[in-house]
């Protein structure tokens, strides 16, 4: 027997904040996104809004007294919206200038901008469970390790990303 307390619903989506290159502040002022072919950016604050980008390229986004402005290869595509704004694409989202492990940082799933001041904002990965684990588990232990060993490290994560949060406002847990 269990008692409740000690008892969670899984998340099946996990929202993970990401910082700078140094791991020390998760609050950008501004950010260029690589997109790939066949994304869209979905602006929340306008009912919606979807703007497709069927040929990939760049996604400058600044916020600027609070709204995000974002040029799509340097057309302005969304203007003084408070958000928050999506980008989604079937394929990973990069992030120009933002390095994990000496590489260019790509993301699967969405990416989620939020508004934190009216200077700032967080950039927020949301991607479901499985795919959360497959990248981070490779990143917190050596395959060197052996297959238990991994195993152990998932259940461990899978834990981790499932305890209750409160001390990130946006996101429940960080890079």
């Amino acid at each position: 027997f269990i008692p409740a307390a000690f008892c969670i619903e899984e998340k099946t989506t996990i929202r993970v904040g990401i910082s700078d290159n140094k791991f020390a502040s998760y609050d950008h002022t501004g950010a260029t996104f690589i997109l790939p072919v066949n994304s869209s950016i979905i602006d929340l604050e306008d009912d919606n809004q979807r703007i497709d980008v069927k040929g990939g390229g760049y996604a400058e986004v600044k916020l600027i007294n609070g709204s995000f402005n974002i040029n799509v290869n340097s057309s302005l595509i969304v203007k003084n919206s408070k958000g928050p704004v999506i980008i989604t694409s079937p394929d990973k989202i990069g992030i120009k200038g933002l390095y994990r492990k000496g590489e260019p940082a790509y993301y699967k799933g969405m990416i989620e901008l939020r508004a934190i001041s009216l200077y700032r904002f967080n950039i927020i990965n949301i991607l479901d469970m499985q795919s959360y684990l497959k990248g981070v588990v490779p990143n917190e232990m050596p395959v060197s390790f052996g297959i238990e060993a991994l195993k152990a490290q998932t259940v461990a994560a899978r834990n981790y990303a499932n305890r209750p949060v409160d001390n990130h406002k946006n996101y429940d847990t960080c890079d």
